[in-house]
């Protein structure tokens, strides 16, 4: 039975969800809750590792169903190992990424049937919906300039190897996002968009729109 709270953060690339996790994360920790960050692709085992770098960073054309499978195979284990166990726990789980993320790339961005993904997207999570979800709004030329900006600090080695979808044309960002949009206001319930702001200006939002749900972490 879940205890704890999970909370993901979606929304194209250079959004950032990686700036954004770990000030939550401290924020957190520093009220007394017991908190793990973790990411989809997930990272940190044999399995995860080999899933990640095949999706992200495989050279050969995978296609939009291989892709999708592996997806939900990582996150079935994902889920299995590392977020059901923690919300057992009580603690707070933030997730960079989880299955809307599947719903937008593969979905809206590779044109995979939705309600197929939606479908694989139950199995693979034993049904698990996220409790709150973050949809960090930045449009994607600006998500995307941001992104190359952070590329070219990166050291040689790490810049030739590159998320392939970084290197996608501008149009399949657009989808994305709208794809993002489109989520949004389906499941407005669990969905909180927060506007392209001051990095300290998106994290005081971010933290007005959890508060509500800390009364129920046990």
């Amino acid at each position: 039975m879940k205890q704890g709270l999970f909370v993901t953060f979606e929304g194209g690339e250079g959004s950032g969800k990686s700036t954004q996790i770990p000030l939550l994360s401290d924020w957190l920790k520093l009220k007394g809750y017991n908190v793990i960050s973790t990411s989809e692709p997930p990272k940190g085992s044999h399995l995860f590792d080999a899933i990640h770098h095949a999706l992200k960073f495989g050279k050969e054309d995978m296609c939009t169903g291989s892709e999708m499978f592996l997806l939900q195979a990582g996150r079935a284990q994902h889920v299995h190992e590392v977020i059901q166990p923690a919300l057992n726990k009580g603690y707070i789980v933030l997730c960079d990424r989880f299955y809307d993320s599947t719903i937008v790339y593969q979905g809206y961005g590779r044109g995979f049937s939705l309600s197929e993904i939606r479908a694989a997207n139950m199995i693979a999570s034993g049904g698990l919906i996220p409790d709150l979800t973050y949809l960090l709004d930045v449009k994607p030329e600006v998500g995307l300039a941001q992104r190359k900006r952070q590329i070219k600090d990166l050291p040689t080695t790490h810049q030739l190897h590159q998320d392939k979808y970084e290197n996608k044309e501008l149009d399949f960002h657009k989808k994305l996002f709208r794809g993002y949009h489109a989520l949004a206001r389906e499941e407005a319930f669990r969905f909180r968009v927060i506007p392209r702001d001051t990095i300290e200006q998106m994290q005081e939002r971010i933290r007005e729109e959890i508060n509500p749900f800390l009364k129920y972490v046990k």
